[in-house]
């Protein structure tokens, strides 16, 4: 199973426009569907989509306790126990500059992005994702062995998987293809894997 973990924070206010009390800063006022726009209302300035803030960060370092979030997860289906974990390509190391972790040995986090997997009898195939991999690396594809999650392999590709990798048999030849790129920009590259 892959996953991604994040944090964020979200501000919320009062929209007169909006059939919610509360939502993400936005003003829907005026726009089609809305509620009737109050009399005087004036636009707040600085409302937009999403409202997010880097509130989940001290330092530079994420608050979230370092452990095995994102990644690749592989179960027991018997026993419903976690079997082994593996991060999304890799580690990534941490530091700050902030007095506040003077002295202190700061985890590294995993590879950011949603790794995308999938498995065959004998491995687990995945790319990072269109926003993961670790920072300066060029993007590849892995191979996990399903049953450790050790690496077995890796392959340089053109550009980070935006989809599920998927393998097929023609002719007796395998082959592996993922989706790279986005809107104009996008292309599905195929592997050929030695027999």
């Amino acid at each position: 199973m892959a996953s991604i973990t994040g944090l964020s924070t979200t501000s919320l206010l009062n929209d007169p426009c909006s059939e919610f009390a509360y939502s993400s800063p936005a003003s829907n006022c005026g726009l089609l569907g809305a509620l009737p726009t109050p009399e005087g209302y004036k636009k707040p300035e600085n409302v937009g989509f999403g409202g997010r803030a880097s509130g989940s960060m001290i330092g530079g370092i994420s608050i979230a306790k370092p452990k095995e979030h994102g990644g690749i997860t592989a179960y027991d289906l018997k026993s419903g126990d976690k079997a082994w974990w593996a991060p999304n390509a890799g580690f990534i190391k941490q530091t700050s500059r902030d007095p506040l972790f003077a002295g202190v040995t700061i985890p590294p986090l995993p590879g950011r992005g949603q790794a995308q997997a999938i498995t065959t009898k004998t491995l687990v195939i995945y790319g990072t994702g269109r926003s993961g991999g670790l920072p300066g690396e060029p993007p590849k594809l892995y191979a996990l062995d399903k049953n450790t999650g050790k690496t077995v392999g890796t392959v340089q590709i053109p550009a980070k998987t935006t989809a599920v990798p998927m393998t097929f048999l023609h002719k007796g030849q395998q082959y592996i293809v993922f989706a790279t790129g986005a809107e104009e920009n996008t292309s599905l590259v195929a592997m050929k894997l030695p027999k």
